[in-house]
Order: structure tokens, then sequence, then C-alpha cells
């Protein structure tokens, strides 16, 4: 249950960050075409779009609320972990990245070890480089 309320705090966070992103694209579209003297015509479906996905995000803002009950503070506070991840934080997130980028390291060290070109003194003389 916590692990869908964790998902479900994860898509708001992000569904809340979308509509700060397209309220700015929209004021500012608005201003440039304003300082440019663009035809409404021009941008005038970019526009339409943009408030489209503003009511669509701010009505799946309003559904996870009302799914939540209103209250975001019940698992653990405002500080929420990385958004769109399921998974719980850990004491050692970051030693399975560490391990495989440490493998892939060697493992390219090796490669590109053994497909170093010969040296000039160690060709044959038909060689060609």
């Amino acid at each position: 249950m916590k692990a869908d309320r964790d998902v479900l705090e994860d898509h708001l966070q992000e569904y809340e960050q979308e509509v700060k992103g397209l309220k700015s694209y929209i004021k500012e579209l608005a201003a440039q075409a304003e300082r440019h003297e663009t035809e409404k015509s021009q941008y005038e479906m970019d526009l339409i779009e943009a408030e489209h996905n503003v009511k669509y995000y701010e009505g799946e803002i309003a559904r996870i609320r009302k799914e939540l009950g209103g209250a975001r503070g019940g698992s653990g506070g405002g500080g929420r972990h990385q958004a769109g991840t399921i998974l719980p934080r850990t004491a050692r997130q970051g030693i399975g990245s560490f391990v495989f980028s440490a493998v892939g390291f060697v493992a390219g060290a090796v490669l590109g070890w053994k497909m170093k070109p010969k040296s000039k003194e160690s060709r044959e003389p038909g060689d060609e480089p």
C-alpha cells in the first residue's frame, strides 16, 4: 500500500512540475509573440495544445489528490525520493552502479588494449597499416 502511495505522490510531483512548465511556456509564448508582432494564427495551435495539456494535468492532479485523501504528508514528509522510481531507497543505493561501471571500465580497457594497432617495429614488411 505504501508503494502505491509513493507512486501516486511521484506522479503528483511530476504533474505539478509539468503544469508549472506549461504555464511558463504559455506566458513566454504570448510575450514573445507580442514582442515580435507575430500573427496569432502562426502560434495558435501551439497555444491551444499547451492549454489543453494544462487542463489535463490539472485534472490528473485533482484526481490523485482525491485518491490520496487530500493529505500528502502521510508517508514521511515532503522530501520525496527521486521521481520515476518505484523501488525504495536503500543504504547502498549506488553500489550496483559502481560495480557495473568498474567492470565496464576494466572490460573496455582490456578490449582497447587487445585492439591496439601494432607498432611500426612489430609489423611485417608486407603489412599495410
